[in-house]
């Protein structure tokens, strides 16, 4: 890919799911003898189900991506030169990473969408599991691509 094409897709993978977010520049707040209390749960209903959207096409666009890369991977397997193993061991590491990190978001996007319906359905067991939860699904998501990374790369094992 090009260099612009590059930025491109790194830029919108940063700036889409920052979207959701601006909400809460404007988001009511609810306050209890003046604590925070956070947002109320329509709102918070509202947020989640709109983060799970965005993690759900995150995680669609991911399988479109990895199978493309998979196809890739099928024609470097067809050649046999030197160069071409060297593209496929890095291509193969590519396409493990991204696999990891489609999954990992697809598993918070069901949470999120869970943890949405709690507010609708009022399911007070639901909301407990949903939060208790919350912790590994999130550190799920926010550890698997340093992990799969270390374990793929060997210049980052090194460094």
């Amino acid at each position: 890919w090009s260099p612009t094409k590059t930025v491109i897709l790194i830029c919108i993978q940063v700036l889409i799911p920052f979207i959701p977010h601006l909400y809460f520049l404007v988001a009511p707040v609810t306050w209890d003898n003046e604590i925070y209390k956070g947002v109320d749960n329509a709102t918070g209903s509202i947020y989640r189900g709109v983060i799970g959207a965005f993690y759900v096409i995150f995680s669609i666009l991911g399988v479109v991506l990895n199978a493309v890369a998979f196809g890739k991977l099928s024609q470097l397997v067809s050649k046999h030169s030197k160069s071409s193993s060297a593209q496929y061991k890095q291509q193969r590491a590519l396409f493990l990473y991204t696999s990891a990190t489609t999954v990992t978001h697809l598993i918070f996007a069901v949470h999120q969408f869970v943890w949405s319906y709690t507010f609708l359905d009022h399911s007070d067991y639901l909301l407990g599991v949903v939060r208790i939860i919350r912790p590994y699904v999130y550190d799920l998501t926010t550890f698997s691509d340093p992990i799969v990374l270390v374990s793929l790369s060997k210049p980052v094992r090194v460094a």
